[in-house]
């Protein structure tokens, strides 16, 4: 795992959503088709509020990987039942 990887998942387990966002679009800079990083980012939208960036994101995820699990759970729930529920469930 890479250091920044490492920090953008920890930003993560802290809550630090901003500080998550950007080490992610830092990581997506250097590889745009990071699945991993995009599923990271879009959550990070959610928990921010950014339910437009979250689902574009997550349908990038889908456009790279039709099956993916994270991205087609969550942008069900961001469709189905708007971010707060979704961030419940």
């Amino acid at each position: 795992m890479t250091p920044l990887k490492e920090k953008a998942i920890k930003a993560m387990l802290l809550g630090n959503w901003q500080n998550a966002t950007s080490l992610n679009k830092i990581l997506l800079k250097e590889d745009p088709n990071n699945i991993d990083a995009l599923n990271r980012l879009a959550y990070a939208f959610t928990v921010l509020g950014k339910i437009k960036d979250a689902k574009s994101t997550y349908k990038k995820v889908l456009k790279l990987d039709t099956l993916n699990q994270i991205a087609m759970r969550n942008i069900k729930r961001l469709s189905e039942v708007g971010f707060k529920k979704a961030l419940k469930g």
